[in-house]
């Protein structure tokens, strides 16, 4: 399935800070909360991005972690920039 942000997360423009939909918190809940995240003290974009990058970072170690893929896949894996300050 998709996800469209405007149907997990409802943000208000003005102060930058969000609120989850149901969707959102069945979605991130317990993602978030693997990675040490609580979904209730996340209250803006820049405090979801953070979580939302590392959960996807602890996804990609784990499932490397799972397998053996090819060793050039798994350096290249591992060197990912996940967190820029670009971002």
């Amino acid at each position: 399935m998709k996800w469209n942000a405007h149907q997990l997360i409802i943000r208000n423009p003005d102060t930058d800070t969000i609120r989850f939909t149901r969707a959102g918190q069945e979605r991130f809940a317990r993602r978030f909360a693997r990675s040490g995240f609580d979904i209730r003290a996340i209250k803006t974009m820049a405090q979801f991005q953070v979580a939302y990058e590392a959960t996807f970072e602890r996804e990609i170690r784990d499932e490397l972690a799972k397998s053996e893929p090819d060793p050039e896949l798994r350096h290249a894996l591992r060197h990912l920039p996940f967190l820029s300050e670009d971002t």
